[in-house]
């Protein structure tokens, strides 16, 4: 899909039921993986995910005004996960940014880290991003485990440009500040285990 996705995302605007099904099959893990960063009910990650492409299905005339899908699902799945929560919280507050590590894997993650990384770095590695404030965990995920370039990020998260750089570059930080003290020889192989995505 990623050759023709502009040609696909216009197919979809117009209605197209196999265009719809592409996008729906290549960005709902994705969707989901995502929309568990901001509730740990799996169900109601998945309800949203549904009537968003139900609404899509129903009126993709809603789409015409849209200029990057891509960006716009991400946006919306958030939104309207953050809603639903501040629905079903009687103090209308989300209070915390919960990712339950036992409810889903990031697959580039897990790949990585098996392939390289013996069980020991494994479960370090996983220890210093769990730990990492929820902020910096929602852009660390969008930059290096789902590829986003700042400006989608930026897009995404209503962040200033230089306030999502600045995150990823206190995210990375933190980790380093961990490994000097005391796991300075981990530094050059546990970094090799994130996906290679240069600071712009």
């Amino acid at each position: 899909m990623k050759k023709n996705k502009g040609e696909v995302f216009e197919s979809l605007k117009r209605g197209n039921i196999v265009a719809f099904c592409k996008v729906y099959t290549a960005y709902y893990n994705k969707l989901y993986r995502y929309g568990m960063f901001f509730c740990n009910d799996s169900s109601l990650v998945e309800d949203v995910i549904q009537e968003f492409f139900v609404k899509m299905l129903k009126d993709p005339e809603k789409l015409n005004h849209v200029l990057n899908l891509e960006i716009y699902m991400f946006r919306s799945i958030k939104l309207n996960i953050i809603s639903e929560k501040q629905k079903d919280d009687r103090r209308g507050v989300i209070r915390k940014l919960v990712v339950d590590q036992e409810r889903y894997t990031v697959s580039k993650e897990k790949k990585i880290i098996e392939e390289e990384t013996t069980s020991l770095k494994k479960e370090w590695l996983k220890d210093q991003i769990q730990n990492l404030p929820p902020y910096l965990k929602e852009i660390i995920y969008l930059r290096y485990y789902e590829g986003f370039s700042y400006e989608k990020i930026t897009q995404i998260t209503s962040l200033n440009g230089q306030v999502a750089r600045n995150y990823v570059s206190r995210a990375i930080q933190k980790i380093r500040s961990k490994i000097e003290k005391g796991k300075t020889f981990l530094f050059t192989i546990i970094f090799g285990c994130l996906p290679s995505k240069k600071l712009q």
